[in-house]
């Protein structure tokens, strides 16, 4: 799996490459990277029962820290690529078993989210820009549906999904800027089947999330 996401990663830094070459040379082609904080609050509402079991999924936050690289060919457009990685484990529901009357907790242990986005610019002043992209998302997600602890079967899940957003940037010096988006992401229903007769179900949904970021050009 480590082997597919590496792959992934690096046919995305290829495709900055290649935009690179070709893009037109307008004289104000740089790159920057830039270090993100991602918060979202995630809609988890699945209700569902599977043999002495009953679950239900609750509503709660999803927190990444990440690093990136943008590459502007022009002063009209960047293409963005990125790497964010949970930073706190969310309790996203819990799992009783009827006949011993014992509640364990879903979590969520790990999620690593690897996003390429193609961005339009407008320069407001000198010291601010506003821009608007669209692109997609490779979620790789582990879930625990019995908590971490307990020995139980941790879930691994990979999916993609489209995202748009907008931002703006503030200048703090000459390589330094600041950064605020707002965006959207896809949302997924996932339903695991895993060791033969349990069932797992889980909504990926948010209504949007919010990503500041520190930027450095070089």
């Amino acid at each position: 799996m480590k082997k597919k996401l590496s792959i992934g990663y690096g046919i995305g830094l290829m495709l900055i490459s290649f935009l690179q070459v070709f893009a037109a040379d307008s004289g104000d082609e740089k790159m920057a990277v830039y270090f993100p904080y991602n918060y979202r609050e995630q809609h988890n509402q699945n209700n569902w029962v599977y043999r002495d079991h009953t679950a239900q999924g609750e509503d709660h936050k999803l927190q990444l820290l990440g690093f990136g690289l943008k590459y502007f060919p022009n002063g009209k457009l960047f293409f963005d690529l990125s790497k964010k990685s949970l930073i706190a484990i969310p309790i996203i529901g819990e799992n009783t078993h009827i006949p011993y009357a014992l509640t364990q907790n879903a979590m969520i242990g790990g999620l690593d989210s690897y996003t390429i986005t193609a961005n339009f610019i407008r320069n407001l002043s000198n010291l601010f820009k506003a821009y608007a992209g669209l692109g997609i998302s490779l979620n790789n997600i582990e879930f625990n549906p019995s908590g971490r602890d307990t020995g139980g079967v941790p879930l691994d899940v990979q999916i993609f999904t489209g995202l748009i957003r907008i931002g703006m940037e503030y200048k703090i010096t000459q390589r330094c800027a600041f950064t605020f988006s707002l965006g959207y992401e896809q949302s997924k229903n996932i339903e695991y089947t895993y060791v033969t007769t349990s069932v797992f179900k889980y909504t990926y949904k948010s209504p949007f999330f919010i990503e500041p970021a520190i930027m450095l050009y070089f």
